[in-house]
């Protein structure tokens, strides 16, 4: 097995978790290892039953679950996702989201704001090349309703666009570090305003 395209995160819980890829008999299945010690010790989920996904990218949503976004072969064009509530003992139904084309390629979903955590709104952003067949068109999304749906989109990247890593920065501010050509590197800085032409705005907690 092999560490996915997606960041580790820490649940509320303390336990860090990593998506992972796993091959069987030349099958590509999804998966996680997580530690509950801090990272000196390390276990791995379950193999997830459904094949033909990888490069998952993970975020805990606000009723504990883990939401697992991830490019598939599949031949639709769009992500999968699915959930867990175990740390991968068992996984519920997988479902294709039709908003996030994607032409498997890696993406990545983060945290971006809880109102678990004194924030006014619930957020979840989304980074990915927007195209359901090239590698093109660096998309940055948004949801509030954790990840049902995608309320505002912006294009950060016309033409190449290959695989992305969002940060939230300092001052509230959302960092796309994005990968162009397969030899570039290119990093930018939105505000909530800019991704929502000026419909939602950062409010600290």
């Amino acid at each position: 097995y092999w560490a996915s395209g997606g960041t580790g995160i820490q649940l509320r819980n303390g336990t860090l978790v990593i998506p992972i890829a796993i091959v069987r008999a030349g099958v590509i299945y999804g998966g996680l290892i997580y530690s509950t010690d801090h990272g000196d010790t390390w276990s791995r989920s379950v193999t997830n039953s459904y094949e033909k996904f990888d490069e998952n990218t993970i975020v805990e949503l606000n009723d504990s679950r883990i939401m697992v976004n991830a490019r598939n072969h599949y031949g639709t064009s769009t992500r999968l996702v699915t959930y867990t509530s175990d740390l991968g003992t068992t996984w519920e139904p997988y479902h294709f989201d039709s908003v996030l084309i994607d032409p498997i390629c890696q993406g990545n979903i983060i945290r971006y704001t809880s109102t678990l955590d004194g924030y006014d709104k619930d957020r979840i952003l989304f980074s990915n090349a927007g195209n359901s067949s090239s590698r093109v068109n660096g998309t940055l999304r948004i949801s509030y309703d954790e990840g049902e749906t995608w309320a505002y989109s912006k294009l950060y990247q016309e033409g190449d666009s290959n695989y992305s890593c969002i940060t939230i920065l300092p001052d509230g501010k959302i960092g796309v570090l994005y990968e162009v050509n397969h030899s570039l590197l290119r990093f930018k800085r939105f505000s909530l305003e800019d991704l929502t032409d000026n419909k939602d705005m950062f409010i600290p907690n």
